[in-house]
């Protein structure tokens, strides 16, 4: 893993209003919470203000890379939890009163599976923060994100070699995206189709909301058990 490279990643994504928007809907929802599971943990800035917060945090990624550098990143910590896990096999049982699909959600194909792990993972009326972007908007998104890192650079936030290595980043990763979005498609699972998803796996939606110009999504549900059809 090159550290560089994630560190300015990191610092790139931490300056964005999106990320600002997205760490505050995802903070919100999980307010009320003590123990929070989050799938997919990437670089850990969800996880780093939920303990701030004083909330005990288990983060589980399938990359073992990641989660060397969000525990370089966040330091030794008795309420942080890091686990080497398949999102598709969340090994847990109510153990948590929330869950959250940080920027992760588009990354698992198989969201029925994924959702029936989560929901098996929470306890009754456990809350899962879902915040990402719209399967649809991908290209609008990364167009809006260029912007702002070009803005951040005019304005001394980031320096040009900054700015090249989060744009040499992208395209490491822009076929992925699409890969992704096509996915997304094919399974007829957006963001509006995850509403039906939730209520299968034993979920009431509580708030569902659109931002950084429509282009991502927040939305917060409660585990209710007497809901599950399957």
């Amino acid at each position: 893993m090159d550290f560089r490279e994630w560190q300015v990643n990191d610092k790139v994504i931490q300056l964005t209003g999106y990320h600002m928007q997205e760490l505050g809907y995802a903070s919100d929802a999980l307010k009320g919470c003590e123990n929070v599971l989050e799938v997919g943990i990437g670089y850990g800035g969800l996880a780093k203000r939920l303990i701030e917060q004083g909330k005990r945090v288990t983060g589980i990624d399938i990359d073992p890379e990641k989660l060397t550098y969000v525990r370089t990143k966040i330091g030794p910590n008795p309420r942080l939890v890091l686990k080497e896990c398949d999102a598709l096999n969340i090994p847990y049982d109510s153990e948590f009163d929330g869950a959250a699909c940080f920027s992760s959600f588009h990354d698992i194909g198989n969201y029925q599976r994924l959702l029936h792990g989560i929901s098996r993972a929470l306890r009754h009326k456990g809350i899962l923060s879902i915040t990402d972007r719209k399967v649809d908007c991908f290209e609008a998104f990364q167009m809006k994100f260029g912007a702002e890192i070009v803005n951040l650079v005019y304005s001394g936030a980031l320096t040009e070699v900054e700015m090249l290595i989060s744009f040499q980043a992208y395209v490491k990763r822009r076929d992925d995206f699409h890969r992704r979005s096509k996915v997304a498609k094919e399974l007829k699972v957006g963001h509006i189709e995850i509403g039906n998803l939730l209520e299968t796996y034993g979920f009431v939606f509580r708030r569902y909301e659109e931002f950084y110009d429509n282009t991502c999504f927040s939305l917060e549900a409660e585990k209710n058990p007497f809901l599950e059809k399957a």
